[in-house]
Parts: C-alpha cells; sequence; structure tokens
C-alpha cells in the first residue's frame, strides 16, 4: 500500500524532525524518502544509489540511473 499525497507530506514533515540540525540526520531522511516516494524507488533501490547516478538540474525533474541495489 502506498502513501498518498498528503500521507508523503506529513511524512516528509516528520523526518525533517529527527536529531539535531548539526548532525543533519533529517535532512538525510528526507532526501532518502522524498527520492523513495517520487521516484517509487525500494529500499534496496535507494540504499545503493551513488552520488553519480543522480542527476538533478537547476529547474525541472531529474533522472535517476538504478546500477545496483543494496539488500537491507
Amino acid at each position: 500500500m502506498a502513501a498518498n499525497p498528503e500521507q508523503a507530506r506529513s511524512l516528509l514533515t516528520a523526518a525533517s524532525y529527527v536529531g539535531g540540525y548539526g548532525r543533519a540526520r533529517g535532512r538525510r531522511f528526507v532526501g532518502l524518502f522524498a527520492l523513495m516516494y517520487y521516484g517509487t524507488l525500494r529500499p534496496a533501490e535507494a540504499v545503493g544509489l551513488t552520488r553519480a547516478d543522480v542527476k538533478l538540474p537547476e529547474v525541472g525533474w531529474g533522472t535517476v540511473l538504478l546500477n545496483r541495489r543494496v539488500p537491507v
């Protein structure tokens, strides 16, 4: 069962409050969960991504190249 858009926004908001700001844990969670939701990635696919696999333009949607997956 997938989250609807309202549930996804609530999850991303809640994830941003995890940990302290200096440790950036919440910001990393927001990035991970947003990528999984909007990119429809499974956890093993999202964890296996590297910086080189993600292309984000200044405006518009980016692309993600799935090279590998990491069992979680």
